[in-house]
């Protein structure tokens, strides 16, 4: 069953496109798929969508699947045929404008038999897509209004307490196994080199990386883990484990701010109707806000994208985040540094300098739903309440200190911490674990 996890529930307006510029024909649905079938043998699954043999299947250098190629007439863009292979894309162009150029032309056809009044109607529909829109842009006064009070209240407590799994305790590890499934081959492919084919691939090697000198990143979406030819490489065919070719399932869609304020993104995104599957930091000043979306094919993920970017992109979220095969920060792992761009003073041109951070950020795990419902957070019962837990714990828990193991200590000392932000007892009792830690190690030594 595919979730709607866009298009439900309630949206402030401006997170809404305007419908009479993206209605890219006049021509009813039935009249459209005329006009295909007359073009091409389609099969088609929906009113709006077909499978169709690709017209440059010849030229393709890897297996046909049976839904390589579709003809899509709706969806926020002109009539598109689309095949996930590169090397037919020549055909493919000419095809897609063969097919335009032939719904124009029944168009144009109907409207002569029209009445002044509809040929006006539609000619007034056409000039208004020919006008071009303003592109979105990031506004923080609309950002600041739509977050409300919700601004002042999330924080790291209030998102665990409605978390299905407490984010404090998640191992990366942990984090993984609940949001893939090995068991349906899929693999998740860890990086410590942002552009390298990865260090590591879960669920095969059990020992994650934790630490980077710029962080850890996964590929969002799942992949088979196999090394297959790349047709868009140069020179083509080089191997590659993290494209889309390699991908199981359109399972997600990252939503990443470098420009909001971190308190005033979250106050939005926790009232969104979206299934919200993680939220957590990057090591540094952005908030990952990973949505599932369940998409069958690239086709549909990009459909959810052009659902979702208008309004987003208004709220902080970074264009380049909303790309189908995307790398995001690996939660509850540690990042020592960032590339920033400088200029050169012996050629005054710019370029990139590793910077360190005066301590290594934690990539901190804020909030873990494994296949979410589409509602927003903010209307979620909390599960429990993290704070006073933990510091009513506290008392025991110091008769049994020095009876933990060194491991023990240091995942007791991350609960703590987790929460050192919300609670001055859970900072300090942190801060005295780490130098226990700091000890018990030293006498292991």
């Amino acid at each position: 069953m595919r979730h709607e996890s866009v298009r439900s529930g309630w949206w402030p307006p401006f997170l809404s496109g305007n419908s009479a510029i993206h209605q890219m024909s006049s021509l009813s649905l039935d009249k459209s798929r005329a006009v295909v079938d007359s073009l091409w043998a389609v099969t088609w699954v929906s009113e709006s969508d077909g499978l169709m043999e690709c017209p440059g299947a010849s030229r393709h250098t890897t297996k046909d699947g049976a839904r390589d190629c579709r003809i899509m007439l709706d969806g926020g863009k002109p009539p598109t045929i689309h095949c996930l292979h590169a090397s037919c894309s020549a055909e493919v162009d000419a095809a897609n404008f063969r097919l335009r150029s032939e719904l124009g032309k029944e168009e144009r056809r109907e409207a002569g038999g029209q009445s002044p009044e509809i040929r006006n109607q539609r000619s007034e529909v056409r000039s208004q897509r020919k006008e071009p829109e303003d592109p979105p842009s990031y506004d923080e006064e609309k950002l600041r209004a739509f977050a409300g009070d919700y601004a002042a209240t999330v924080d790291a407590a209030w998102l665990a307490n409605r978390s299905v799994i407490d984010p404090s305790s998640c191992t990366a590890h942990d984090f993984l196994s609940a949001l893939y499934h090995p068991e349906r081959g899929e693999k998740v492919v860890v990086f410590t080199q942002e552009y390298s084919q990865g260090e590591a691939l879960w669920p095969d090697d059990k020992n994650l990386p934790t630490r980077g000198r710029e962080g850890v990143w996964f590929l969002a979406q799942p992949v088979s883990g196999e090394f297959l030819p790349n047709p868009r490489s140069i020179p083509p065919g080089k191997l590659s484990r993290r494209m889309a070719e390699c991908v199981r399932a359109w399972r997600f869609l990252l939503l990443e701010s470098d420009n909001a304020p971190a308190r005033l993104w979250l106050g939005a995104v926790v009232q969104l109707p979206l299934r919200i599957a993680a939220i957590y930091t990057s090591g540094s000043r952005s908030v990952h806000v990973l949505v599932q979306v369940d998409a069958k094919v690239k086709e549909d993920w990009e459909r959810e994208k052009s659902a979702l970017l208008r309004g987003m992109i208004t709220l902080g979220a970074c264009r380049g985040s909303l790309s189908s095969v995307r790398l995001t920060r690996l939660p509850n792992c540690l990042r020592f540094g960032k590339q920033t761009e400088v200029v050169d003073p012996t050629t005054q041109q710019k370029v990139k300098r590793y910077q360190p951070f005066p301590k290594p950020g934690l990539q901190k795990l804020l909030y873990l739903c494994p296949n979410p419902s589409v509602r927003s957070i903010a209307s979620i019962v909390p599960r429990r309440d993290v704070i006073p837990e933990l510091e009513g714990s506290i008392k025991a828990l110091s008769l049994e200190l020095d009876q933990k193991s060194p491991e023990e200590l240091e995942r007791l000392q991350s609960r703590f911490a987790h929460f050192g932000g919300q609670s001055d007892r859970c900072k300090t009792v942190a801060a005295e674990m780490e130098e226990m830690i700091s000890a018990a190690k030293g006498a292991h030594a």
